[in-house]
């Protein structure tokens, strides 16, 4: 058998520590419920891959859908507060 770099983070100890934590913080971020959605087994899986620079938190589909409410609604906001163009409105 020969060892696999699959689960290795870093080679250097302090570099791999400092991502576990990372993993950690990210990982409670996410919703914990492990769906798969993201193409991760688990959103531990997916915390790491975040970590390593192969997936963003918006692979999470949980994420993605409160980020795009949130956008939408901010659009929503925006829409009333535009000026309205030029000569709309105005009776000839």
């Amino acid at each position: 058998l020969e060892r696999s770099d699959a689960m290795e983070l870093s080679s250097d100890i302090a570099e791999a520590l400092s991502m576990m934590q990372r993993i950690d913080e990210v990982l409670a971020t996410l919703p914990g419920l492990d769906c798969g959605s993201c193409g991760a087994p688990t959103c531990r899986t997916l915390a790491e891959d975040i970590v390593k620079g192969l997936a963003t938190e918006y692979d999470c589909v949980f994420i993605l859908k409160n980020r795009i409410k949130s956008l939408a609604q901010e659009l929503s906001t925006l829409a009333g507060k535009i000026p309205p163009v030029m000569g709309e409105g105005k009776e000839s």
